[in-house]
């Protein structure tokens, strides 16, 4: 007899095979073919999927051969992610394309914190592929190193140019690719990572965090009346995410006490509610003007934010030590943001199926 357990176990296969088959005919009918250069924020897709295989796949019971399947194909994501950025390199159009908006190019933070995920992922799943990760990781480090560099001085001239009204969630990417450099190494070389360069990169990341927050901060109180429909962003998710990233590399490194974490992970939790409450009336307002299709069918690179963030948070949750109250609200969060992350990974894929194939059909081949 065929227990649920069974019929749940066939069911999740079945649905995620489904799911990796659209993104494979993505990568081979939309990317391999055309090679288009890709806006920034194309490392969101692999932090999107990177963090479901990271930190929700042991949730489910998944065969293995599928969660190697997934790997690969994230890891043949981020390839030609990087084919992509290097095809832009070679006709000069590197700095225009990505560096020369003082907002949008925060969303570089993507390649940093992809290329992150990349490593963890592997050094989870494909264990006997860990030396080869080990010159990823430091090209990463050296690629953060260049960003760090790059965000200070777009820090500087969003103050200077007064660009405040132009600022989202995005900025928040300055906090998400520092952090990922502490969980990067801390997975690839624990007994040797000093644990004083995990407090450094840390503190480094809550000081980005902090200057994000004072200019979204700033950005929202002087923009009133706020039209949420159009002015708020996908990107304002990340104000929960860039903390349950913090609080992870706190807890896995050590760096900081375990109350820190404890504190961290209400933050988030509170700016969790906050945002996605406003989303929920976001989606009302946009369904109401625009309707169905054009109000929540449009597929954007940026919506993969959410799943990174919502991945990170159940990471943290699963993570942090809590009694009373704040455990029966973990237990919640553990049994249902899983299957929120599988909704909304199977949302983002067809949204990004039905976009690659409008593309194909307007566009020529390049």
């Amino acid at each position: 007899m065929v227990t649920e357990k069974a019929k749940e176990v066939f069911t999740m296969n079945v649905f995620l095979t489904v799911i990796l088959f659209l993104v494979v005919w993505f990568i081979f009918h939309n990317k391999i073919i055309r090679l288009q250069s890709d806006p920034t924020a194309s490392g969101a897709i692999v932090m999107g999927i990177g963090v479901f295989l990271y930190g929700i796949l042991l949730f489910f019971d998944v065969s293995l051969w599928l969660r190697h399947l997934f790997v690969v194909t994230m890891v043949l994501l981020w390839i030609l992610t990087a084919l992509s950025i290097t095809k832009s390199i070679i006709h000069k159009q590197f700095i225009q394309a990505h560096l020369s908006d003082p907002i949008g190019s925060f969303a570089v933070g993507t390649w940093i914190a992809g290329t992150s995920i990349v490593c963890n992922v592997i050094v989870l799943w494909l264990s006997d592929w860990k030396l080869v990760v080990i010159p990823l990781a430091l090209f990463n480090t050296v690629m953060w190193g260049g960003y760090v560099g790059l965000v200070m001085r777009q820090f500087t001239r969003i103050w200077r140019e007064k660009h405040f009204y132009k600022v989202h969630g995005i900025l928040f990417l300055s906090t998400v690719s520092t952090q990922s450099i502490v969980v990067m190494y801390t997975h690839l070389i624990p007994d040797i990572w000093p644990i004083v360069l995990s407090q450094a990169l840390i503190v480094i990341g809550l000081v980005f965090y902090m200057l994000s927050f004072l200019m979204m901060i700033y950005k929202y109180k002087r923009n009133k009346p706020l039209n949420i429909a159009d002015q708020w962003s996908n990107t304002n998710c990340i104000i929960h995410g860039a903390m349950s990233i913090s609080g992870v590399a706190v807890f896995i490194s050590g760096a900081f006490p375990s109350y820190v974490v404890v504190m961290m992970w209400v933050w988030a939790l509170l700016w969790f509610f906050i945002v996605e409450a406003i989303e929920l009336i976001r989606i009302h307002e946009r369904y109401k003007q625009y309707g169905l299709v054009k109000g929540l069918g449009q597929y954007h690179v940026s919506q993969w934010a959410r799943n990174f963030t919502f991945g990170m948070l159940y990471v943290l949750t699963s993570l942090v030590e809590l009694d009373g109250l704040l455990a029966n609200i973990q237990s919640v969060l553990i049994q249902t943001l899983p299957w929120m992350l599988v909704i909304l990974l199977v949302i983002e894929t067809s949204l990004l199926f039905n976009h690659s194939i409008k593309m194909t059909d307007h566009r020529p081949v390049a």
